[in-house]
C-alpha cells in the first residue's frame, strides 16, 4: 500500500509517500511546497492543487493522511 502524508500549512507544506508492506516500511519520496510570499489566497490555492494534482498521478497513493 502506497500513502502520502501531508503536513499542512499556509505557505509551506510538507509530503512524505511511504510503501508498507506487513511490517515494512520504503520511503519513496518527501519534501516540501512553500507558495509565495504577497500571493493572494485565490492563487495560492490553485498552485497547491496544481502540486499535488501532479504528485498524485505520479505516485499514485492508495491513501493520503493529511495532519490536523
Amino acid at each position: 500500500m502506497r500513502i502520502l502524508g501531508i503536513d499542512p500549512g499556509t505557505s509551506l507544506i510538507g509530503y512524505g509517500i511511504i510503501d508498507v508492506d506487513g511490517k515494512n516500511y520504503k520511503t519513496i519520496s518527501f519534501g516540501s511546497f512553500k507558495t509565495g510570499v504577497n500571493i493572494r489566497n485565490a492563487d495560492r490555492v490553485l498552485d497547491v492543487y496544481n502540486f499535488f494534482d501532479k504528485l498524485i498521478k505520479k505516485y499514485k497513493p492508495d491513501k493520503i493522511a493529511l495532519e490536523s
